[in-house]
């Protein structure tokens, strides 16, 4: 948040604020029910498993991207 307020104008923090912390809530309830209405769907181990996989997916694509990034730097 320091280094947020830092870069934005005075009169643009409360704004700036906000719309982190909505931004930061959406992050984190989007997937909590996803995962609730999953599991009513499938089994909780079989939500658990999928999650997982999907966690997994990501990061190998994170990977890819930073490893892509710095091929291009060089």
């Amino acid at each position: 948040m320091g280094a947020i307020n830092a870069v934005c104008p005075q009169a643009e923090r409360a704004t700036v604020t906000s719309t982190f912390f909505i931004v930061a809530y959406i992050a984190i309830s989007v997937p909590v029910i996803s995962i609730g209405l999953t599991a009513s769907l499938l089994s909780l181990k079989a939500t658990g498993v999928t999650l997982s996989v999907f966690v997994g997916l990501l990061a190998v694509v994170a990977l890819l991207i930073i490893l892509w990034r710095d091929h291009r730097r060089n």
